[in-house]
């Protein structure tokens, strides 16, 4: 939850945020201001969580850049100004009036309502003559596609799209329309997908702008039959029967470009060739069928079931949940990633099924469900999901998978407010049946995390509790296994640490004097959230940068004069800060070709011992002793000994200890090689772990997995999960 700050306004301020009279919720991960269709599903978790006022000051903020700009921007940010997303408010309204009976504020948004569906019919549409005339007798059709206003760089992609456009030609004319394209493809909500591309391997074939999308239109139909219905309310039978034509018009419209009898199933249209795109699966083949925009006459015919049959590998074979399409583009919204927001619509589409067709697909809709909480209970609330695996986080896309991710919160609490009663926590994580089937070719990967087995009896779920991870909402066991053996360090890891965003990262140090030595580090690859690249630095006084995957150095900074204590990376991985011995903390930009220090903070007078970054803070510890005052100080103690754990060897070395990330459990490195988990209320010991030969130094737990790094004696660094 976020609130604009005016305080930053003023004459001569140069910010792109726009303003958002309102308080808003964002995606989360990586984004700072709210973006349009994201919000529909968050708004969805708001309705669970019985947020009622939080909805109206969203939908405000979104009326009142209508009223403004005549339409929702993509995101509340001055560059999106040239482009929408898929448009979803008329249904916000349409939920939150039909939870709260706020029959007022509908009336009052209809004007604002009218205005932005005038703004799609007038610059986002385009008229098509008819090409199939034993469906339709009209000469021409009306139909809606995306088409951003854009002939420049995307400013928040600025670099890649000028780098591709330059690759593709040297002409202006087409540096210009690949700019425009790239925006559409952006207004669409799917950026990118083989759906938009001449080339399923190249985004530079991209080519949205003639490309007829039946999901579009199909969101349009839907808006076009709840804007009859609004207009009914307020006795407006004019604009009523404008509406409900405008529906009946796009439904004749459709059947007569997307919809193909022979595969029996729905196609985009393109415009160049006046053929439908393809006939690849894409989840959007299916969006006639969640919206309602197809005709009841085809329910006296076999062709629904004949969807489900041609489609009953994308719909039910993979245990992650259904994918974006079959394609592997390396484009994030096509194979093998599946997106909460068309879990969500399938399961519309079964529902739909049920309750107007009278067709029983229960079985197929439940199976839906399970796969994706299932999902989403095996790993974090990520963006977007590897099918494959369940819990495994999506890839592809022009920034790293984001978690604690609105749309997935939001579509994760609408199920378990409707099937908690019905479900029940995996007993094991590792992949089903149907997945070792289709991927019977490949390597199995094991995961040795296990579940209690029990019910999920949830009616009603806080979404700020729930964005934490839906783990946390049942009881995980403590790590088991060793995950990981990372070796190479010349004498003991004195200090090992998760940074903000996951990354974990190393502090090299050695007993004696290490600044004369040279170190190679051998990285193990170990699979975790964004877990790309991590920082280190010793006493050589170079700060490293590592690529995990490839175990290599993939930038080496100098300029301390001394051995580096600390390091920390930031949340987006685009700085390094880096504490040393010679008292200065400096900071390396990772975006630029520059290998000096963007910043050197000098103001310590003695060793920077550690560093800590936290959004637009840095902290730091230093030996400086000079006298402070303090400011602000809440902590209470009256010297009482709350309590003691025992059990450990701690004779002569200093021994880390941690609380675990649900503060349930202490737990605490040994001289003798193990570590020891505590229950914190009656001090039994609940866990051991062994591995290391000789002192455990020291110990990080994860900020949100049930996970554990250890650095130790024997010069490793080991995972624990």
């Amino acid at each position: 939850m976020r609130k604009f700050d005016k305080s930053v306004v003023c004459d001569g301020c140069i910010v792109s945020s726009l303003n958002a009279p309102y308080p808003f919720v964002i995606p989360g991960g990586r984004f700072r201001e709210f973006y349009y269709w994201d919000t529909f599903w968050i708004v969805e978790g708001l309705l669970v969580s019985e947020m009622h006022a939080t909805i109206k000051g969203v939908i405000m903020n979104m009326l009142e850049a209508v009223k403004t700009f005549g339409f929702v921007p993509n995101g509340f940010r001055i560059y999106y100004l040239n482009r929408s997303q898929p448009p979803l408010l008329v249904q916000m309204i349409d939920r939150y009036v039909n939870a709260t009976g706020d029959f007022e504020f509908l009336a009052d948004s209809l004007d604002l309502l009218d205005k932005e569906y005038d703004f799609w019919m007038k610059h986002r549409s385009l008229t098509l003559p008819n090409i199939k005339e034993k469906m339709s007798l009209k000469d021409k059709h009306v139909l809606n596609l995306y088409r951003g206003e854009n002939d420049i760089p995307r400013p928040e992609s600025y670099i890649e799209d000028f780098e591709a456009a330059h690759a593709i030609s040297d002409d202006p004319i087409v540096h210009k329309r690949y700019y425009s394209n790239v925006a559409s493809g952006a207004e669409s909500g799917w950026d990118f997908t083989s759906r938009w591309l001449s080339d399923s391997r190249s985004l530079r074939s991209i080519n949205v702008k003639n490309i007829v999308p039946v999901d579009l239109n199909s969101i349009l139909y839907q808006n076009e039959i709840i804007l009859s219905r609004f207009h009914s309310y307020v006795k407006n039978n004019e604009k009523s029967e404008k509406y409900s034509k405008a529906a009946h018009d796009r439904l004749e419209a459709m059947e007569v470009f997307f919809w193909d009898s022979a595969a029996g199933c729905w196609f985009d249209f393109n415009i160049t060739s006046m053929n439908k795109r393809d006939d690849n699966y894409h989840i959007s083949n299916l969006s006639p069928l969640w919206s309602g925009a197809y005709k009841k006459s085809m329910f006296k015919q076999p062709l629904i079931q004949n969807i489900f049959t041609s489609l009953n590998d994308p719909l039910q074979l993979f245990p992650g949940g259904v994918p974006t399409s079959l394609i592997e583009s390396a484009q994030q919204w096509d194979f093998p990633n599946a997106w909460a927001p068309h879990q969500y619509y399938l399961h519309a589409m079964y529902l739909k099924l049920y309750n107007e067709e009278n067709l029983d697909y229960h079985k197929e809709m439940m199976h839906l469900v399970r796969r994706w909480i299932n999902s989403t209970f095996c790993g974090l609330l990520f963006e977007k999901y590897d099918v494959r695996k369940p819990g495994y986080a999506g890839f592809g896309g022009e920034y790293l998978v984001q978690d604690g991710f609105g749309w997935t919160n939001g579509v994760v609490l609408y199920f378990l407010n409707l099937y908690g009663h019905e479900l029940e926590a995996p007993s094991t994580c590792d992949s089903f049946d149907s997945f070792n089937n289709y991927n019977s070719m490949q390597e199995k990967e094991t995961n040795d995390k296990s579940t209690e087995r029990f019910g999920l009896k949830i009616a009603l779920i806080s979404l700020s509790f729930l964005l934490k991870n839906l783990q946390r909402i049942l009881r995980m066991p403590l790590p088991k296994k060793q995950a990981a053996i990372l070796k190479g360090h010349q004498g003991p890891v004195l200090t090992v640490k998760f940074n903000g965003n996951n990354f974990l990262q190393f502090i090299l140090s050695w007993m004696g004097s290490p600044w004369n030595r040279s170190v190679t580090i051998v990285v193990a690859t170990y699979r975790s959230p964004d877990n790309t690249k991590f920082a280190s630095g010793g006493g050589d006084k170079m700060v490293l940068l590592w690529d995990v995957l490839a175990g290599r150095i993939v930038r080496k900074m100098s300029g301390h004069t001394h051995r580096v204590n600390s390091v920390a990376i930031n949340s987006e991985s685009s700085l390094v800060f880096s504490a040393s011995y010679d008292a200065t903390v400096r900071v390396w930009d990772l975006r630029s070709n520059n290998r000096q220090p963007i910043q050197i903070l000098n103001e310590a007078k003695d060793s920077v011992s550690s560093v800590c970054v936290n959004d637009h803070e840095i902290l730091t510890g230093t030996y400086d002793i000079r006298a402070g005052s303090l400011k602000d100080d809440n902590i209470t103690y009256n010297g009482e000994l709350l309590n003691e754990y025992e059990g450990h060897e701690n004779k002569t070395l200093k021994i880390q200890s941690v609380l675990d990330n649900k503060d349930a459990h202490v737990v605490s490195g040994s001289e003798d090689g193990k570590i020891r988990f505590w229950e914190l209320v009656n001090a039994n010991i609940v866990n051991t772990l062994e591995g290391h030969h000789g002192v455990v130094t020291s110990i990080q737990y994860h900020p949100k997995d049930d996970c554990l790094i250890s650095g130790g004696a024997d010069g490793t660094v080991r995972m624990w999960c």
